[in-house]
């Protein structure tokens, strides 16, 4: 009997082994839980998290073999996947995301605006500029008009409407033609 335990401990000490090896590991936590996992190898290593593939969920991260270290490397490729994978999940297409795709696309959130938030400011800023444009129409259709035309000198656009006349911008004037 200790020979078998003498001979089970030698091999759990080596951990080495030269042959197609399946591991499966199961880890319940209500905290946050580390694992670390050396795997050498010199054929693929599929690696499942909560039955989701590694590659399908991070993408393929590429693992650089030298003589004396074993190091990964981050393509832009991979980055451009995350980036991906974010947005998909942002919008609701990607079924199962991870924690890097929320807190990627938090990241970017807090420097840039994110489309419903975009679309909420334009459209609330076209119906008040909708109001605005009626209002003027109605209240003093001259001053509005002049107002277009001043606009498009100032920011020199080719030309502007009022009623059935359009405006064009030349040499800084602007210059009326009648339904055209």
């Amino acid at each position: 009997m200790k020979i078998i335990g003498v001979i089970i401990g030698i091999l759990l000490l080596a951990g080495t082994v030269n042959a197609d090896v399946n591991i499966s590991t199961s880890i319940y936590s209500d905290g946050d839980v580390n694992f670390w996992a050396n795997i050498d190898t010199e054929s693929d290593a599929n690696i499942w998290i909560d039955g989701i593939s590694w590659e399908d969920q991070y993408g393929n991260v590429t693992v650089n073999k030298c003589e004396t270290s074993i190091g990964t490397s981050f393509s832009v490729w991979d980055i451009v996947n995350h980036l991906e994978d974010t947005a998909q999940c942002a919008l609701g297409i990607k079924e199962h995301c991870s924690e890097w795709n929320f807190r990627i696309f938090n990241a970017l959130a807090s420097v840039f605006v994110t489309r419903p938030e975009y679309n909420d400011v334009n459209n609330n800023f076209d119906v008040r500029l909708a109001f605005l444009e009626q209002t003027m129409k109605v209240s003093n259709a001259e001053n509005y008009c002049q107002g277009k035309i001043d606009v498009m000198i100032e920011r020199d656009l080719e030309w502007v409407k009022c009623g059935n006349t359009t405006f064009y911008n030349t040499n800084g004037k602007g210059i009326s033609v009648i339904g055209g």
